[in-house]
């Protein structure tokens, strides 16, 4: 998540307005558990759905995408590539 600064969030921003604990929080508080899934997800598979909801957080955009994943572009662009994801 980007602060009024446009970078990626980090706990040690003072000009941050939303305090770290709560952008994490609701994130993980809304992924369904393990058990709900029905099956174990690979790695992989979970890599792909979580760079995909990044994806859509970003709009698309490929460039905040791998800022907020904290990898670069060129990989990101890989791993859609990989995963067959044209954007």
């Amino acid at each position: 998540m980007a602060c009024t600064e446009d970078h990626v969030r980090r706990p040690s921003c003072t000009a941050c307005p939303i305090p770290a604990a709560s952008i994490l929080s609701p994130t993980i508080a809304s992924l369904p558990a393990v058990s709900e899934l029905g099956t174990n997800p690979s790695l992989e598979e979970m890599g792909k759905n979580y760079i995909l909801r990044v994806l859509r957080e970003a709009n698309g955009n490929q460039s905040k995408a791998s800022r907020l994943l904290g990898i670069d572009r060129k990989t990101l662009y890989l791993k859609l590539k990989k995963y067959g994801i044209s954007q």
